[in-house]
């Protein structure tokens, strides 16, 4: 089972990466977490999960077995009102997401829901290209930071405004295996004084990229809430000149950007990693069933460290009219170019169904010729579709990818279904919908997904909660 190192009561696994969880909540307000943990080798795999305050102190443990190309969801420990980080070490290869559902008053509908990917080693840059505090709509953000060292981890939080100002630079330690959290609709003194930017003043809002420098290895996720949906995504360690997001949409029966009947809209936020240089940016928007590439914004300018929003709604940084071309009934994905190095963060609005999804932007280093999914759904009674997943596979480089192959494994770890030997292009995406296609899974199945090809690919992942909640992960790769 491999070396074991035992430290204060608690048994960690030494010799192998442990997967780092930022945010975890449990029997917070209506909150309620799950990780769920997948393992990815041929053996059965010990995982011993960490959850930790935010001092770094161990809070509780737990340990699973799981058999090999199984998935388990993770017991959580008995804990009200608590905001948790936490470490899940396997003595084989695994991956991790967290899902975190809502149920309650707010959100219009009393639910909602987010997911995010465990990491698998901290960084001293985390970028988060999409933050928000706008008081008058109800929107705001929340990010999340972890330490992942055995030393205090001292920060800085740069703000960074969509004209490319930076505003604050804030400082804050965080103890050793501890975390914190910055909600930016809560003064305090860690918090920003948004009256104290020129663009605050000048909007009534505040909107851009948060910078989180450290000289210990982190990792960060961000929430974003609005009055009836709310979305979370994964920090960014690295960028690339050239970054892929596999889902996004444009669906509308009257496409009146102020006003309409909207489906569903995504918006692709963009950020130069670059201090110094400003970046021309290129998006190419991709037919999910052709192929095609049915919009080109070119030559787009963000000014060093800067993000811009592109919005198939409104337009966001461009006009709304730029989106016309894409009609109203639109899915595919967007290609993200630069002259500088970029990090992207993706999400996509339902308003008819007060549903939402958010993921990180994936470049070619991330990509691999195996790609792990944790969570994946086909639950049906009666007729009534309780819960589905939607994979979107996306090969990110310039060659064909031939014998990509799915497999579709249950919690135990047998392999109920697969698809072989499809093909997907240099830049195309592969969807599947275990609603609409309608895999034979039997209708009362969660599992997993394991994704193999000869050629390096990326995919997420969007769970859908009948009309209720949506939740968006990306895949890992590897």
């Amino acid at each position: 089972m491999g070396n074991y190192t035992f430290v204060a009561g608690k048994t960690t696994f030494i010799g192998l990466s442990p997967i780092y969880l930022p945010s975890v909540e449990l029997n917070d307000w209506g909150w309620n977490s799950s990780i769920i943990a997948r393992n990815n080798s041929s053996r059965t795999s010990q995982v011993n999960s960490n959850f930790l305050r935010q001092d770094g102190n161990w809070n509780d443990q737990r340990t699973s077995w799981i058999p090999p190309h199984g998935s388990q969801t993770i017991q959580n420990p008995t804990c009200y009102y608590c905001s948790r980080s936490a470490q899940a070490f396997a003595s084989e290869d695994a991956a991790a997401v967290v899902q975190t559902v809502y149920s309650g008053s707010a959100f219009s509908d009393g639910s909602a829901a987010t997911a995010y990917t465990g990491a698998a080693a901290g960084s001293t840059t985390m970028y988060l290209p999409f933050a928000v505090y706008a008081p008058a709509s109800g929107q705001h953000s929340i990010f999340t930071v972890q330490n992942t060292s055995g030393s205090p981890a001292n920060i800085t939080m740069t703000y960074i405004n969509r004209n490319g100002t930076q505003d604050f630079s804030i400082q804050d330690s965080i103890p050793v295996f501890g975390q914190a959290f910055y909600d930016l609709n809560t003064s305090g003194p860690k918090i920003p004084v948004w009256t104290y930017s020129s663009f605050f003043n000048s909007n009534g809002y505040w909107t851009g990229a948060v910078i989180v420098t450290s000289d210990q290895p982190i990792t960060a996720m961000l929430t974003n809430y609005w009055n009836n949906w709310v979305v979370a995504y994964d920090g960014v360690s690295s960028g690339d000149y050239k970054v892929f997001s596999p889902s996004a949409e444009r669906r509308c029966t009257n496409c009146d950007p102020n006003g309409g009947t909207w489906q569903g809209f995504s918006v692709t936020t963009v950020q130069n990693l670059s201090a110094y240089s400003g970046a021309y940016v290129t998006l190419r928007y991709i037919n999910s069933t052709t192929g095609n590439t049915d919009l080109t914004i070119a030559n787009q300018y963000l000014a060093p460290r800067a993000a811009k929003g592109f919005n198939t709604r409104t337009g966001g940084d461009v006009s709304a009219s730029t989106y016309n071309v894409l009609g109203g009934a639109w899915v595919g994905a967007v290609v993200v170019e630069s002259n500088q190095q970029v990090a992207v963060a993706q999400y996509t609005i339902r308003p008819t169904t007060l549903i939402a999804g958010a993921y990180t932007g994936v470049h070619a280093g991330m990509a691999g010729v195996s790609t792990y999914l944790p969570a994946i759904y086909q639950i049906e009674s009666g007729g009534n579709w309780n819960q589905w997943s939607i994979i979107r596979i996306q090969n990110p480089g310039t060659t064909t990818a031939n014998n990509v192959d799915i497999y579709f494994y249950d919690q135990a770890g047998n392999l109920t279904w697969q698809i072989l030997d499809r093909t997907i292009a240099g830049g195309a995406i592969y969807s599947h919908n275990t609603k609409n296609d309608n895999p034979p899974l039997g209708h009362n199945w969660t599992g997993s997904m394991l994704i193999t090809s000869d050629r390096p690919l990326v995919a997420v992942v969007e769970t859908l909660h009948t009309d209720d909640w949506m939740a968006s992960y990306n895949g890992i790769s590897r």
